[in-house]
């Protein structure tokens, strides 16, 4: 079989004159009904038929007045008093002065975001009884979003104190709990209390042993103006 057969396109001398004509070019959009179909853009679908219902209307102004009027009506414009021993916190803080004698240092470090706890040194004083003249006393505390925990221990003393308050009810009430306790027993204490407070006023009940005594008692704070 000759090559010429199966290599047609070599049969062409490299060095001859004859030039094969270029490809045909593509005609340009638009210039024939099949370009311009396809250049138009197709038609949106038809809206549904949960579309074609009408929005509902925006909230009037006069009704949008109202509520604010009845959420504000609803609102005292009294304050809760807070708990009946804080009532005279203010004076107490202006009259009732820390003041001390010697040299008096705390250490406080934060373990964690609910922990802590305090070094306390009182050196050179003469307002320990018994003659002392230094103490020491060692203080942990614990806080979380629903109450805290703190005690407190003094060796030289040979005492614990201890407080807990917790919220009771989904925070409509607050427990609070007092301990006292020493080497001697002769001041030891516990006290039981419970806070309810609303909008305007609070109430506190509590029951417990101080002195070597019973202790009751319950009071109620309104807020007048």
């Amino acid at each position: 079989m000759p090559i010429q057969s199966i290599f047609p396109l070599f049969t062409t001398r490299c060095d001859s004159s004859a030039i094969p004509p270029p490809p045909p070019l593509l005609p340009p959009p638009g210039s024939s009904k099949s370009g311009e179909a396809g250049s138009t853009p197709p038609p949106p679908p038809p809206a549904a038929e949960s579309d074609k219902a009408a929005a509902p209307p925006p909230p009037s102004p006069v009704a949008a007045d109202d509520d604010i009027a009845k959420a504000a009506a609803s609102v005292s414009s009294c304050p809760n008093p807070g708990p009946l021993e804080m009532a005279t916190y203010d004076v107490r803080r202006l009259v009732s002065l820390d003041t001390y004698d010697g040299v008096r240092v705390d250490i406080s470090k934060q373990l964690s975001p609910f922990f802590a706890c305090v070094h306390s040194f009182h050196l050179g004083t003469t307002m320990l009884p018994d003659g002392k003249n230094c103490s020491y006393g060692f203080t942990t505390q614990m806080n979380d979003e629903e109450g805290f925990m703190m005690a407190r221990v003094d060796p030289e003393r040979g005492s614990v104190d201890g407080r807990i308050h917790k919220a009771l009810l989904g925070g409509l009430a607050m427990g609070k709990l007092q301990l006292g306790l020493s080497s001697e027993g002769q001041s030891d204490q516990m006290l039981g209390e419970v806070d309810i407070g609303a909008a305007t006023w609070t109430a506190n009940l509590k029951y417990g042993s101080m002195g070597g005594g019973n202790v009751f008692g319950c009071n109620y704070f309104q807020a007048v103006t």
